[in-house]
């Protein structure tokens, strides 16, 4: 059992009895489970955009607007698919 091998791992161990140990009932366990899944994508999403924002403020403090303008595209890409997901309340990441 995979509890058995965890069990007296110094990292692990605790965590893995803890969470054997609960009783967690969802009524759609499919639902939680595509809800968690849906958290974590917007989660590492948002964290790229955070990455993205972090350059183009590298590029306009370093005079590089064609660079500027190329993390602004990236980021403004990397929002269409998520974009009911993020908000950010931003149109452009580029101050016009």
């Amino acid at each position: 059992m995979l509890l058995d091998a965890v069990v007296d791992h110094p990292d692990c161990g605790s965590l893995a009895t803890e969470l054997s140990m609960r009783e967690d009932h969802f009524d759609d366990v499919k639902a939680h489970v595509a809800g968690c899944l849906e958290t974590l994508d917007r989660k590492r999403a948002e964290a790229g955009l955070r990455d993205l924002i972090v350059q183009l403020r590298a590029a306009e403090r370093e005079g590089g607007v064609e660079d500027a303008r190329m993390v602004d595209a990236q980021g403004n890409e990397s929002r269409l698919p998520t974009a009911g997901r993020i908000s950010t309340g931003m149109l452009s990441l580029v101050k016009e």
